[in-house]
C-alpha cells in the first residue's frame, strides 16, 4: 500500500468530518427554515430574477421580497411614486377586506392559486420583516392576481397569502 495514498485519504476524511461538524454547529435550530430574502435595484431586475410578480412596475426601485420557499407566501416592498394600474390588478370595494368574489377573481387569475379554494388561504401574512408594517394587509386597495397590494407613502407593499395547511406547519418538509 502506498503510504502517501493512505495518508491523503485519512487527511481528507478527517477534514470532511470536521467540516461537517463545524457547519452543523453553525446552524441556528431556532431560525425559521425555508425562508429567504431577495433584493433587486429595480422592478425590471426583480422580475428578470423571478423574485417579483409581473405586475410590479419596471421602474420600481429598491425591491425587497421575503418568501417562504415551500409555499406561496411573499411580502414585498418597493419604492414607487407612480400610479399603479397594471393589467391583472383591480381595486377592491372595502380596503383591507377583499370579499369572496374579489378573492375568487384574483386567485383564479393566478396560475399558482387558480385550482384552490379561496378558503384554503390565509388573509394575513405570517412572515414579518422590519420593513413590513404590522397590519399592512389591512390597507390593501388592489388585488393583483393573488397579491394584496397597497401603495402608501411612495412605497408598494404587497402580500401573497399562504395556504392554511402550510402556514399552520411552516417548518415541515
Amino acid at each position: 500500500m502506498n503510504i502517501n495514498y493512505a495518508t491523503r485519504t485519512l487527511v481528507l476524511a478527517v477534514t470532511a468530518s470536521a467540516t461537517a461538524v463545524a457547519l452543523t454547529a453553525c446552524s441556528d435550530p431556532s431560525a425559521p427554515r425555508h425562508i429567504e430574502v431577495k433584493t433587486a435595484d429595480t422592478g425590471i431586475t426583480a422580475k428578470a430574477d423571478h423574485i417579483a410578480p409581473s405586475w410590479l412596475p419596471d421602474d420600481a426601485r429598491d425591491v425587497t421580497v421575503k418568501r417562504r420557499t415551500t409555499g406561496n407566501e411573499r411580502i414585498l416592498v418597493a419604492s414607487y411614486t407612480g400610479r399603479l394600474n397594471p393589467p391583472g390588478c383591480f381595486t377592491i370595494a372595502e380596503p383591507g377586506q377583499p370579499n369572496a368574489q374579489e378573492l375568487n377573481r384574483a386567485y383564479t387569475a393566478d396560475h399558482l392559486t387558480k385550482e384552490a379554494s379561496t378558503a384554503d388561504f390565509t388573509t394575513r401574512p405570517s412572515l414579518s420583516a422590519s420593513w413590513w408594517p404590522d397590519g399592512q394587509e389591512k390597507k390593501t386597495r388592489l388585488m393583483c392576481d393573488r397579491w394584496w397590494v397597497t401603495v402608501d407613502g411612495g412605497k408598494i407593499y404587497a402580500f401573497s397569502p399562504e395556504m392554511k395547511m402550510i402556514a399552520e406547519n411552516p417548518n415541515a418538509n
